[in-house]
């Protein structure tokens, strides 16, 4: 068997150049079609056994969100509830050299076939970080805005915090370096795609309290709705208030 490449691999998830230093975010670009490989499961009981099998060898295709387990291409087949697994695109079904010998053993005995397979990516199965890394300039990605602070359905950049896991409707709050601001649109953008959560997201554009000595501050809005009127929960508490008129940070709780 070959060595599987993992960077030949991560190349196919790259977008078109058309992506590069773009200032709207264009979804299409980043669908694609892979030719692949996939091993028909001569009967669904043994699907388990050889997914165990085909992970030890590091032989499924590997993609977050993505199946693994899949309806037989075969029409007939799959009318039958057939399934197949998904397999990584240097498993070759004409080149057996390219197959784990776990993988030709079961191929020998007629429990598994590999079969030629289309693996379909849309822009649902890249992550934030990626999506970025398409689109921002080079010297632009080793700082890439990755995390924001967040008010109910808004949040707000910073290094600190990361992407997943805030509580449901909130607004995003960025705090952009200049270099990032002419791709601030797009940043908002894919922040909401990624995020479930997040409705709207807002940019500082002055310090906080320059306004007002109860530290708000300047905003504007990147993308969604310019609806900053917020419900957290904090220590058993529940606030209802306006973002834009109340300074708000979890992290001063413990303060």
């Amino acid at each position: 068997m070959e060595d599987a490449s993992p960077a030949a691999d991560m190349n196919l998830f790259r977008a078109p150049a058309a992506a590069r230093a773009a200032k709207t975010l264009d979804r299409a670009l980043f669908a694609r079609t892979i030719p692949s490989a996939a091993a028909s499961v001569r009967e669904n009981k043994l699907l388990s056994k050889y997914r165990k099998e085909l992970e030890l060898t590091k032989e499924l295709f590997v993609l977050q969100g993505f199946q693994q387990v899949a309806p037989d291409p075969d029409p007939a087949l799959a009318a039958k509830g057939n399934k197949c697994l998904v397999l990584k695109s240097h498993i070759k079904p004409q080149e057996p050299l390219t197959w784990s010998r776990e993988l030709q053993e079961a191929s020998r005995i007629g429990d598994l076939k590999v079969i030629p397979y289309d693996i379909d990516i849309n822009y649902n199965l890249w992550s934030y970080v990626d999506v970025m890394r398409s689109i921002l300039p080079e010297e632009l990605q080793n700082e890439i805005p990755s995390g924001f602070n967040t008010a109910g359905h808004v949040g707000k950049s910073s290094s600190s915090t990361s992407l997943p896991g805030h509580q449901a409707n909130r607004t995003a709050h960025l705090n952009l370096r200049d270099q990032y601001l002419p791709y601030k649109h797009i940043i908002a953008q894919v922040i909401i795609d990624k995020n479930p959560g997040i409705k709207t997201v807002i940019n500082k554009v002055d310090n906080v309290g320059t306004e007002s000595e109860f530290r708000t501050f300047a905003y504007e809005v990147l993308a969604g709705p310019d609806d900053l009127e917020v419900e957290v929960s904090e220590a058993g508490c529940h606030f209802k208030f306006d973002y834009a008129k109340v300074y708000w940070n979890s992290k001063l709780s413990v303060r």
